[in-house]
């Protein structure tokens, strides 16, 4: 759900600082490289907030040219209404599925409900693929992939939903992430930030269909996994007659700020489905005696934890002994949600020998190492890029409760609760004094009415979903109350985490779900 899968490495120059950072959301991203370009169009009458690009065709090495657009697609995407600019992409030799790729810029309102308060740029992506006939649209719940690889967009990145339905690719970067976002958007300020709504979030989504489907036609589906997946389905809930199917991969469905049923079954129930009850409770027990470890060694490991950290910022709030014992209880869900572990290591590490200073110092790098392996630091820095996230969890979507219970009784047993730094009064508002300042705390207030309204509508929707999820992803815990609906197909991968999928589910299911959604598309 969240960025820990992806590992931005930087060094950490001396010792962390815990402070606030003012930084431009939008000024830090990479740029798409100048070799991927082709050529950028632009409209000439779209007026927009931001600056606008050359109304010129532009070459690779970015100088002005004369040569012609010969590409029929393009003068009808900046036809569009809202359309900013297009670029066209110049494929590499890794794409065997799409015959052309542009990036195409819409100019959206901030506030949907208030056109007049201004717009932003929002990016989407669009892979064309030869006589396709159906289009396949990603809600992603963050930032287009070139962010963090600039070579992505340039190559097959064809998700599987794509390839089997041979659709067409729209991936639509989602309001106030990566480059879709106002110039001055910042993580230090209040600005902007109260339009992070999940019913702007699908009038986005919506108003993007609703262009591109007079060119590329009205056979549609929308997909997206993790909190992409929940904006699949909160756009099945605003708009139900858009797409053929809303197909939603482990999403996530939080009924509270602070929902209580992940620490819940992360501690008591995960892997039952997949091990058996009696193995998966020696799995879980495993991974809280690892917690108990990193707790009982933290003061030296504080000595080294700031080498782990990179350049991202953090809040005045977040001291390193709190971050190192919110760290250490996410464990917990990490160790599990991609499975970028195995008990067998955990219990490797925990018997190495420990008799002399060296030993000692071994292998509490090697516990640290596997600590920030499993789950970066990072997750709480106010600048990372993932950051706005959890200004929707603050607003409208909820997450779940930071619940120390599970761990503090486990360190109680083992005689060393006092290491731990966070308190039980703490924990109800640790999320947002982590990551927020005072003034974006006062401005974000938590409105659970709509998952309530979407979690009832689903009893009675007339729209077809497919909710996919993984028998060991954390996030199945706090996943979608099942609805007695006969347009709701659910599938639980039984082996899965948090990238449960169609093409490795078991054959018959796989079948299933291919002949469930080619009949509704064709």
């Amino acid at each position: 759900m969240k960025k820990c899968y992806v590992k931005i490495l930087a060094l950490l120059l001396g010792v962390l600082i815990a402070v606030s950072f003012v930084v431009t959301g939008c000024k830090n991203t990479p740029a798409t490289p100048e070799e991927t370009i082709i050529y950028e169009t632009t409209r000439k009458d779209t007026t927009t907030t931001e600056e606008t690009s050359a109304e010129e065709t532009t070459t690779k090495s970015g100088t002005p040219s004369a040569k012609p657009v010969t590409d029929t697609l393009i003068p009808k995407l900046l036809a569009l209404k809202g359309v900013r600019s297009v670029l066209s992409l110049k494929l590499d030799k890794t794409n065997e599925y799409f015959e052309k790729k542009y990036i195409v810029i819409f100019n959206q309102p901030l506030d949907w409900n208030n056109p007049s308060k201004g717009t932003f740029p929002q990016r989407v992506e669009i892979g064309i693929r030869k006589d396709a006939k159906v289009n396949a649209m990603q809600t992603n719940g963050y930032l287009l992939n070139d962010i963090l690889n600039s070579k992505v967009l340039i190559g097959d990145d064809a998700p599987e939903i794509v390839k089997i339905l041979d659709a067409n690719f729209i991936n639509v970067e989602h309001r106030f992430f990566g480059k879709s976002c106002p110039k001055d958007l910042s993580f230090n300020d209040t600005k902007y930030w109260e339009y992070m709504t999940a019913e702007n979030s699908a009038k986005d989504f919506h108003s993007v269909y609703t262009a591109l489907s007079g060119i590329l036609g009205d056979d549609w589906i929308s997909f997206g996994a993790s909190r992409g997946g929940l904006m699949t389905n909160l756009y099945g809930y605003y708009y139900p007659d858009d797409m053929r199917a809303y197909v939603s991969y482990v999403a996530p469905c939080s009924t509270e700020l602070n929902d209580e049923r992940m620490y819940d079954f992360v501690y008591t129930e995960i892997g039952d489905i997949t091990y058996g009850k009696e193995q998966a409770k020696l799995m879980r027990d495993t991974v809280t005696a690892f917690q108990v470890e990193l707790m009982k060694n933290k003061k030296e490991l504080l000595d080294i934890y700031p080498e782990t950290l990179t350049t991202y910022m953090f809040r005045d709030y977040t001291t390193l002994t709190r971050l190192f014992d919110v760290n250490v209880l996410e464990f917990a869900i990490q160790f599990w949600q991609y499975g970028n572990s195995t008990i067998d290591e955990l219990n490797q590490i925990m018997n190495l020998p420990d008799s002399n200073s060296d030993e000692h110092k071994a292998k509490l790098e090697q516990e640290l190492n596997l600590l920030v392996k499993v789950m970066d630091p990072d997750e709480w820095a106010c600048n990372s890029p993932f950051w706005p996230y959890y200004v929707s969890v603050a607003i409208d979507e909820g997450l779940y409760h930071y619940n120390f219970s599970y761990l503090r009784n486990a360190l109680k047993k083992a005689g060393i609760e006092s290491n731990l730094s966070i308190t039980p009064d703490e924990e109800p508002t640790l999320l947002e004094n982590l990551m927020f300042t005072k003034e974006q705390k006062d401005l974000l207030n938590y409105n659970n009415s709509i998952s309530t309204s979407m979690i009832k509508s689903m009893k009675t929707t007339k729209a077809n979903h497919i909710w996919i999820y993984g028998a060991t992803d954390p996030w199945y815990g706090l996943r979608m109350p099942e609805p007695d609906n006969p347009n709701i197909k659910i599938f639980i991968h039984p082996t899965a985490p948090h990238s449960a999928n169609i093409l490795t589910m078991p054959e018959e299911t796989k079948n299933e779900i291919i002949e469930i959604l080619t009949g509704l598309v064709k």
